[in-house]
C-alpha cells in the first residue's frame, strides 16, 4: 500500500483518504512544502470526489503546483489532472 511508503519515508505528514478531507486539509493549513495526489480518493469506500476535485479545487485556490507530484496509478485521471492545472494555470510544474 502506498500509504505505508509515504509514512515510512515522511518525517512528517498528513494523509487524506478522500476529496472532501483534501479539500478541508488544504484550506485548513498554510501551504505545503511537498503534496502528493492520487486520483482515485474514497471510490472503494463509497465517499465521491477524486483527486480531479482536489486539483481543480487548488487551482483555483491559485496554487500553481509547484512541488506536487500526481501518483496515482490511473492513467487517465493523472492525466486529467495534469491538464487541469496547467489549462487554469499555465504550469507545467505538475509531474506526474
Amino acid at each position: 500500500m502506498r500509504i505505508n511508503w509515504f509514512l515510512e519515508q515522511l518525517i512528517s505528514i498528513i494523509i487524506a483518504k478522500q476529496a472532501p478531507d483534501a479539500i478541508a486539509i488544504l484550506d485548513s493549513y498554510p501551504p505545503f512544502d511537498l503534496v502528493f495526489l492520487d486520483h482515485d480518493l474514497g471510490l472503494f469506500i463509497g465517499i465521491e470526489g477524486d483527486g480531479l476535485q482536489v486539483a481543480k479545487h487548488m487551482t483555483r485556490r491559485g496554487f500553481d503546483g509547484h512541488n506536487t507530484v500526481i501518483h496515482s496509478t490511473n492513467a487517465d485521471g493523472a492525466a486529467a489532472m495534469k491538464d487541469r492545472a496547467e489549462e487554469y494555470n499555465g504550469s507545467s510544474i505538475w509531474s506526474t
